[in-house]
């Protein structure tokens, strides 16, 4: 199955509902940690299992905290499902 860039948004913006309920918007590519009320260390966590579940994908240690947005997180993914 391929996924396309808005296929990967809108999942995301399913997780962040999940993860984040308190945010008030979906995640938009320059999206950041400081945007999101409850997106700290556990909350990061959170959200990274849920997106491994979600596409099927795992995360080295080291990729956790690769990235500083959500754009650099969804270039991440499509990286992992190609």
């Amino acid at each position: 199955m391929s996924l396309t860039t808005s296929d990967i948004y809108d999942a995301l913006a399913e997780i962040f509902r999940e993860v984040f309920p308190r945010a008030s918007a979906p995640p938009q590519p320059d999206t950041t940690s400081a945007d999101v009320p409850g997106w700290d260390s556990l909350g990061h966590v959170s959200m990274i299992g849920e997106i491994e579940d979600r596409f099927g994908i795992e995360f080295r240690p080291e990729e956790y905290v690769e990235f500083e947005s959500v754009g650099e997180l969804v270039t991440l993914i499509e990286a992992k499902l190609t």
